[in-house]
């Protein structure tokens, strides 16, 4: 199938990404999504020129916040071309983590024994639901980006097949067969298809449900196609 030119140059675009580069990506998304938050929230433009300085107060000390806690969850600090579910975990827990001191120090200054509203009005004229609004579009953008890198990565190893494929079966479908079947599926290059367990007859115990190959049961009767592995 011919690839979309488009799209393979989008994908490497997002290979040459480097933590330095999301350093960057970062301070351009979070200086945007607490006036779009607020944008949200009242759903009028007009609306935006009142919270002017409100605003720009609430932007700093999130930034700066998120950019604190960013740092000290490594995010900038992965190769985010083979992240994996614990990457991902980590992004959600560093996110949520500066999300929850930004709205702890939000409902703080309007806490009335310190009189922060009345010194300064502008610390305390958002709407309460913008932090929680932020946050959400914080995460979405945060992840997103560093997630697309992986993305893009396991489309273009999916795009560099060359020559024909040979389908395979795999021997056992316990632990170490699931780690082949992971590794050809991430490696087209090989040429090698998946397409089946082979198992014994009664084997000791059950086998890890598998939804996309079918489990072929047998006596080992025939030449094992996986030994070309």
């Amino acid at each position: 199938m011919k690839s979309c030119p488009f799209c393979l140059w989008v994908a490497n675009l997002l290979l040459e990404l480097r933590n330095r580069h999301f350093v960057a990506l970062d301070l351009c998304l979070l200086l945007l999504t607490p006036a779009l938050a607020l944008l949200l929230r009242s759903d009028d433009f007009t609306a935006l020129a009142g919270y002017t300085g409100a605003l720009a107060l609430y932007t700093a000390y999130a930034l700066a916040l998120r950019l604190a806690i960013f740092h000290y969850f490594d995010f900038y600090r992965r190769y985010w071309r083979y992240a994996s579910i614990d990457e991902l975990g980590q992004l959600i827990r560093g996110t949520l983590a500066a999300t929850a001191l930004i709205l702890a120090l939000f409902f703080l200054v309007r806490w009335p024994p310190l009189g922060l509203c009345a010194a300064a009005p502008a610390a305390c004229g958002l709407p309460r639901s913008l932090p929680f609004i932020d946050g959400l579009l914080a995460l979405l953008g945060v992840t997103g980006a560093r997630l697309s890198v992986r993305l893009a990565a396991a489309w273009l190893n999916r795009q560099r097949r060359d020559g024909p494929t040979r389908r395979v079966l795999i021997m056992g479908a316990g632990q170490a067969g699931a780690m082949i079947v992971k590794e050809l599926r991430a490696n087209p290059q090989l040429g090698l298809e998946p397409v089946g367990f082979a198992m014994e007859a009664n084997p000791p115990k059950p086998s890890p449900p598998m939804c996309w190959a079918r489990a072929i049961w047998s006596r080992l009767r025939w030449r094992p196609a996986s030994s070309t592995l």
